[in-house]
């Protein structure tokens, strides 16, 4: 985890959805660029529910809280894979 660049890996939607929280949470406080302390952001929102979702779960509730807090990238990338507005339908 340590050789991580933490922007990079909080600007991959796809990883902030299917990766345990476990390995998300370290990252989170290392968020350096704009665009990675919005998915940090993102993803802290509702930090608590994620532990025990699915990923299809966390996809829907981090839509919502991309699109609550304007992480434009991630709501276009569950656009593009979940069918439907947001990081899920």
């Amino acid at each position: 985890m340590a050789d991580m660049d933490a922007d990079a890996v909080l600007r991959n939607c796809a990883y902030l959805v299917t990766a345990a929280p476990a390995e998300v949470l370290p990252l989170l406080g290392q968020a350096r660029s704009r665009e990675a302390r919005l998915a940090a952001a993102v993803y802290r929102a509702t930090l608590w529910q994620h532990r025990d979702a699915s990923a299809e779960v966390r996809r829907q509730v981090l839509s919502l809280d991309a699109a609550r807090l304007g992480d434009r990238e991630c709501v276009r990338f569950g656009a593009d894979h979940g069918g439907g507005a947001g990081l899920g339908d």
